[in-house]
């Protein structure tokens, strides 16, 4: 794993940070590649949406947007 560090000018990675701090009480995000076991990397919008509607992902950030199930 890589630690990366934002500047508070970043406001999005830094209000996604907070939002997930209010669940987990660990202001902090995971950066992993999207893709899952046995399908290729998620190179477009439409693969995208088809990897967020298996069970196993909850959330999706969209640019700005974040949406969960």
């Amino acid at each position: 794993m890589r630690v990366h560090v934002v500047s508070a000018e970043d406001t999005r990675f830094i209000t996604a940070a907070a939002r997930g701090g209010k669940t987990t009480r660990l202001p902090s995000l995971n950066n992993t590649s999207f893709n899952l076991f046995g399908d290729p990397l998620v190179c477009t919008p439409r693969t995208q949406c088809a990897a967020s509607a298996r069970p196993e992902s909850t959330a999706l950030f969209v640019g700005n947007f974040l949406l969960e199930k």
